[in-house]
């Protein structure tokens, strides 16, 4: 899981060098298209990245957005209407039986369908219209880390070519750099903080917008890894009854990237601080250093116990799901080395999983 997480700007720089021609032709030929919806469907990790998809169409493409239900499908049977519909169909392995099955489906009933997968060899790019490979070559952490925000990175180049955004695309080619220096980095802050969680049995991740799949794909590592009891919320949701959770030192993990949420997500950052007395683990991309003086470390301390600074580097909001999904993969997977665990061979899990 480490060397993965280690390799990822190596795959995203992949992307950028060979797979960005077969994303324009993809994305020109959805564009010559009267597509009115964005469909996702995915399970597990690839769920997370849906979600990440999901805020992209919306925000970015201004495009309303469906989740499928693979059941609706393979159980109901329902004749969906799908026409002028791009359906996003995401899965590592491209093995997913019901994965495979919706896609057959939908192709029936009118949508374009675009596979996101690692595996081009796989059922799931044969049967979809269009193929985004991941280029991670073989992941064998069943953790998923590089799979999973080379999804995203896909996702992201493939809407910016539909918009013809060159600003965004430009930025994309030299993200890459920017996170093979930002991985050093968050793996100085982030080891010597783990053993303060070692005997911890639960967590809450919380944040908004575009990072909500990030929470959510946190939340799922720590479960996987180190066995953790996690429960992950947008923090506007968190407000409207999970709070009344949290006690006096509880840990709580706050992602709060620089977006227009963030105002909302450090406030309530600052009410589980300062008003529950949670212990709060904030992932921004603050520096708060120590060493300017007093006012700033008051700063700090009205909203984290702790603070890891995920460098943005001046990118816009759409890369920010990809630096703290590292952040998150590096807390994880170091949590579980100081539990005493294996984060490469978790219990009852395996690479494929075959859906009942």
């Amino acid at each position: 899981m480490y060397k993965e997480i280690n390799e990822q700007s190596e795959v995203l720089l992949e992307i950028v060098e060979k797979g960005t021609k077969n994303i324009e032709k993809i994305a020109n030929k959805i564009a010559s298209q009267n597509i009115s919806t964005v469909a996702f469907i995915a399970r597990g990790t690839s769920d997370n990245a849906a979600l990440y998809g999901s805020y992209m169409a919306q925000v970015y493409l201004g495009l309303p957005i469906v989740f499928l239900n693979p059941s609706v499908f393979t159980f109901y049977k329902s004749e969906v209407n799908l026409k002028n519909v791009l359906l996003l169909a995401i899965s590592q392995s491209g093995e997913g039986p019901d994965i495979i099955e919706v896609v057959k489906r939908a192709k029936h009933l009118g949508a374009l369908s675009v596979a996101v997968t690692n595996n081009t060899d796989s059922t799931l790019a044969r049967v979809a219209d269009e193929v985004l490979p991941c280029f991670a070559g073989e992941e064998k952490s069943v953790a998923a880390t590089k799979t999973y925000t080379s999804s995203l990175f896909n996702i992201l180049l493939l809407f910016a070519y539909i918009k013809k955004d060159s600003d965004l695309i430009e930025k994309a080619s030299r993200y890459p750099v920017h996170l093979s220096s930002l991985i050093p980095r968050l793996e100085a802050s982030l080891k010597p903080i783990v053993v303060r969680y070692h005997f911890a049995e639960f967590l809450t991740v919380l944040g908004r917008g575009l990072n909500l799949a990030t929470v959510h794909e946190t939340a799922l590592k720590l479960k996987e890894t180190c066995y953790l009891q996690v429960a992950s919320y947008s923090t506007a949701d968190f407000l409207h009854g999970p709070i009344a959770s949290i006690d006096k030192g509880d840990p709580v993990i706050v992602m709060a990237q620089s977006s227009p949420v963030k105002k909302q997500i450090m406030e309530v950052a600052r009410i589980l601080k300062e008003e529950k007395e949670a212990d709060v683990l904030l992932f921004s991309g603050e520096s708060f250093t120590e060493s300017t003086g007093d006012d700033e470390k008051s700063e700090k301390n009205k909203f984290a116990t702790l603070h890891v600074n995920v460098d943005e580097g001046g990118y816009p909001e759409v890369f920010a799901p990809i630096s703290y999904a590292v952040a998150g993969q590096l807390f994880a997977c170091y949590l579980s080395v100081e539990r005493g665990l294996n984060p490469d061979h978790p219990r009852g899990l395996k690479k494929i999983t075959r859906t009942l």
